[in-house]
């Protein structure tokens, strides 16, 4: 959370503190809800989360709801009234609504399907029991559809009717008289055509849409591959039962991501968030992968220790060798790392530590490795090439000597022989 969120948030828990309710609801209409999820996620004290929680304005109270962790939600939900409850629910979309339910024990579930009226119970009914991660849980029902009859002036006049409780009116989408999706036609386009058009005449029939079983991975590449902010929902029979919206793809991204680079890194993908995941559990995650790293290790060094005197002069190979076997061993290590390192930045932003002070701590740490490397590894390397390239040096000069000595023995033999014939 922001320095300057922070502090915005932390001045209208203040004003609610000091009994300044109607201050305090002005201030909480003017903040983004995310921004107010985050806050109360920062606050420790139940009762106080229940407390603020309880007086925000009821308009904005179920959209900060939605932004709250599930911990905080379960609170929420178990503290709540059946009214509130009601209400609070009534208030959300219904993707935000399963969402919310989908991390709820059985106890909450319960209490809301008992709170909800008898339609609102059915669609949550319908939306659980689509697979896990597929287009069906992940759409909602509060969507534009509009008849390919309509006139232009007929759909605005339905627009300005329904729209405030839909999620997006943006895109429209056309559906028959057997709500089979046949088209779509943007607000653009409705606000420059002629009243008198029909949606028929203007709609785009070229369109993109996604079957209540597709999973949700490919839905996501198909709003990347189109350029989307909406995507339509059909049944098996074409019927238009829901939109997925850009927002929702968002999360969907980044859950897919972090689960992709942790199968590459050799960990087992966990939806329980890192800072919050306890160590033991981090150990279980890595154990399986780690094990079978050291027991492929072990053979490797086997084969090494072998070969030792052969592979003396080709050190590279054995660096490589070792880079293959630890590789992934590695990659979990430097992902744990980054993962600290991020948590090292939002703790020293918190304490107020300078982030150069920091840099070079942490610098230093992550130069450790390297040196005790360079130390243990590269340096006797060198100094055996040193003292091998030395003694080459020196054979080659005492062979020359030696050769040189060889040539004039002749001489060395004449002029002896001159001296004893002169005496």
């Amino acid at each position: 959370m922001e320095e300057e969120i922070r502090k915005e948030f932390m001045e209208m828990i203040k004003l609610l503190e000091e009994g300044r309710l109607q201050e305090f609801k002005q201030k909480a209409t003017e903040c983004p809800p995310v921004d107010i999820a985050e806050g109360l996620e920062e606050i420790e004290d139940e009762g106080r989360v229940l407390r603020v929680f309880r007086m925000l304005p009821k308009d904005i109270s179920s959209d900060v709801f939605s932004y709250m962790t599930s911990e905080q939600q379960q609170l929420i939900a178990e503290s709540a009234t059946n009214a509130e409850l009601k209400a609070l629910v009534d208030d959300m979309f219904m993707d935000d609504t399963v969402d919310f339910l989908e991390e709820m024990p059985a106890n909450v579930v319960k209490k809301v399907l008992q709170n909800a009226d008898e339609g609102t119970r059915k669609t949550i009914n319908q939306f659980l029991n689509y697979p896990e991660n597929s287009a069906g849980s992940l759409m909602t029902i509060e969507y534009v559809d509009l008849h390919d009859y309509f006139t232009v002036r007929k759909a605005m006049d339905y627009i300005r009717r329904t729209g405030i409780d839909k999620e997006t009116v943006y895109t429209c989408y056309v559906i028959d008289d057997q709500r089979r999706l046949v088209g779509q036609v943007s607000l653009r386009k409705l606000i420059i055509a002629p009243e008198s058009a029909r949606i028929r005449d203007i709609m785009d029939t070229n369109i993109v849409s996604a079957a209540t079983t597709d999973d949700q991975e490919a839905v996501a590449d198909d709003f990347r591959r189109y350029d989307l902010t909406s995507i339509a929902v059909c049944d098996k029979e074409g019927r238009l039962v829901g939109i997925i919206t850009i927002d929702d793809i968002v999360d969907v991204i980044q859950d897919e991501n972090t689960e992709d680079i942790k199968k590459m890194a050799a960990i087992i993908p966990s939806d329980e968030d890192y800072m919050k995941t306890s160590v033991w559990s981090l150990v279980a995650h890595r154990l399986p992968w780690l094990m079978l790293l050291m027991i492929s290790a072990t053979f490797t060094s086997t084969i090494i220790t072998h070969f030792e005197t052969l592979l003396s002069g080709a050190v590279l190979l054995v660096c490589q060798s070792y880079a293959a076997g630890y590789s992934n061993a590695g990659v979990l290590r430097w992902y744990m790392v980054a993962a600290a390192f991020a948590a090292a930045l939002c703790t020293a932003g918190a304490l107020g530590i300078p982030l150069r002070a920091l840099g070079r701590g942490i610098g230093a740490a992550l130069r450790l490795p390297g040196r005790i490397l360079h130390r243990f590894a590269v340096q006797p390397v060198r100094r055996r090439r040193a003292a091998a390239k030395t003694a080459r040096k020196l054979r080659r000069n005492a062979e020359r000597t030696a050769k040189k000595s060889k040539k004039n023995l002749p001489n060395r033999r004449a002029l002896l022989y001159n001296s004893n014939v002169s005496k």
